[in-house]
């Protein structure tokens, strides 16, 4: 009796293990008109390749490529704005979490071989506010992120 109890613990144990590993993640990427799925993402300087399950690569152009989620992580096309106000460019950002109608983006930024974070805070698609040195002990927290160094 306790053996079939151990062998049938075993065989369902199995099946859970094979549940686990048998969901990969899904990688995306969305177009003005399209959106592309597939097992694998990758961003090239003019192209990015979209990897399917079959293994066939659709290639996109980087420039009409407007988010992707990949590695669990969404990626959105904002606009980067200075410190002035004035938008610089338009880059990808990784969309970290929203509350009360604010959308928290992070962008990454290499100072001096230094890792930094660029937090930005939107309200409909539109710059709301700039986490800065001054208020991101304040403005983290209340999206529940852990104050890092700030561009």
């Amino acid at each position: 009796m306790k053996k079939s109890i151990f062998i049938i613990a075993l065989i369902l144990m199995g099946f859970g293990i094979k549940a686990v590993a048998g969901n990969p993640d899904v990688c995306y990427v969305k177009t003005a008109d399209k959106v592309y799925f597939g097992q694998d993402l990758k961003m090239g300087l003019l192209t990015t390749k979209i990897v399917s399950a079959d293994g066939t690569i659709t290639k996109v152009k980087t420039n009409e490529v407007k988010s992707y989620m990949h590695d669990n992580r969404l990626f959105e096309l904002m606009p980067l704005i200075c410190e002035e106000g004035d938008t610089m460019c338009y880059d990808f950002m990784e969309y970290l979490t929203s509350r009360s109608g604010l959308k928290l983006y992070r962008y990454r930024c290499c100072m001096n071989c230094d890792v930094r974070y660029g937090y930005f805070v939107f309200k409909d698609d539109k710059l709301h506010l700039r986490v800065n040195l001054m208020n991101a002990d304040s403005v983290l927290p209340f999206f529940g992120i852990k104050p890092l160094k700030v561009c």
